[in-house]
């Protein structure tokens, strides 16, 4: 007798809006600015982590005029859109990549 298991796990990303989308698309690059806040101040820093990663990852299947996916990708994370409007450095995760050849860094405070 075979007995199979099979383990199948679902991330569960924090809940975000979009405050900001915007894309700089030039001959010299293409750049997407996406900054998001969360929606549940209880999100764990796995669902944030979770998150952004799901957000870099979705940049690939941009459409973009002069290169075929995003050459410069920048994603902030904020706890609430006030705290962005203080200051866009209040955020608490970030995605950025810069150039064709990067594969991107992430960073959580």
């Amino acid at each position: 007798m075979i007995t199979l298991f099979s383990s199948c796990s679902t991330k569960e990303i924090a809940n975000y809006n979009v405050i900001e989308d915007k894309v700089y698309d030039i001959p010299i690059k293409s750049q997407v600015s996406l900054r998001v806040e969360l929606k549940d101040s209880a999100a764990t820093k796995q669902q944030i982590i979770d998150l952004i990663q799901s957000l870099s990852a979705e940049q690939k299947d941009r459409s973009m005029k002069y290169h075929n996916t995003p050459t410069h990708v920048f994603i902030y994370v904020y706890n609430t859109k006030s705290e962005y409007e203080i200051s866009s450095g209040s955020w608490i995760a970030m995605y950025q990549k810069i150039g064709t050849d990067d594969p991107g860094s992430y960073q959580y405070k």
